[in-house]
């Protein structure tokens, strides 16, 4: 039993370890590529795994001292306290809170520390939020809030957002392959302009208007155009019984057309 409980707890020790590194080399990797939310994101991961290991710490430090300098010059001459109300203001309020962590507690520095914290339980409002709307299949909602807080160094908010994107592919998958075109484009009109992480998504919120483009070249006898289109949008959704059966009717027209000139 003991050897068991040793070869357990070998493993659980040797899964942390690669986790670790996993997230110590992307957070490495987004660093160098300039992209300081995902390098954060992925330090904070890490240090949750690992503690005070020294590749962990130093990821950290390196994340900070990236995010304390990014704007330049013009960037380093603004007081620590701009730097801070300026983390808040874009959702780092883990790196937020590290600097006010090691400030002396003035007034100010307080009064930024109830800052913080007031917008990280907004945060988890919205959080909470997106969730009870997607559950109710309230899309304006849930765009709104995806739409008015965007980007956040913050794991709760990133876990939402990609269940809102996979919410919305999943939802205009079930639209498009029902062939309730009408619904899908009023889906899609719901969640125009909105950044998407996930390509896929991106792809299906474009497809209603896609449609409507290939019927209009349908329409105006470009059958062979609008059944390569149909064809895109048909590798995308998967196998779709009423995309299959345009296609060969686009086809079916397609040759009509050819014979007649």
């Amino acid at each position: 039993v003991q050897d068991d409980e040793l070869r357990r707890h070998r493993q659980g020790q040797q899964l942390i370890s690669r986790l670790t590194q996993a997230y110590t080399t992307r957070g490495r990797g987004h660093l160098e590529a300039g992209r300081l939310a995902e390098a954060w994101a992925d330090a904070c991961q890490a240090h949750k795994l690992a503690g005070a290991d020294p590749e962990v710490v130093a990821l950290r430090e390196d994340v900070a001292q990236a995010m304390t300098g990014q704007r330049g010059d013009q960037q380093r001459h603004l007081s620590q306290k701009d730097r801070v109300q300026e983390y808040i203001g874009k959702g780092w309020l883990s790196a937020a809170g590290e600097i006010l962590a090691n400030t002396p507690a003035t007034d100010s520095v307080l009064a930024l520390k109830e800052l913080a914290e007031a917008k990280k339980l907004e945060l988890q409002a919205a959080v909470r939020k997106v969730h009870e709307a997607i559950a109710g299949d309230d899309i304006k909602t849930a765009a709104g809030l995806i739409a008015a807080l965007g980007d956040r160094v913050d794991e709760n908010w990133t876990a939402a957002r990609k269940a809102f994107e996979q919410y919305v592919g999943e939802r205009l998958r079930s639209l498009l392959a029902d062939g309730r075109l009408g619904l899908a484009r009023r889906f899609a009109d719901e969640v125009g302009g909105l950044s998407w992480r996930n390509p896929d998504v991106q792809e299906l919120t474009e497809i209603p208007r896609r449609l409507e483009q290939l019927a209009a070249w349908a329409a105006a006898g470009a059958y062979q155009r609008a059944a390569v289109a149909l064809e895109r949008i048909a590798a995308l959704l998967g196998k779709t019984p009423w995309i299959t059966e345009a296609v060969v009717q686009l086809r079916a027209a397609a040759g009509a057309m050819e014979k007649l000139y």
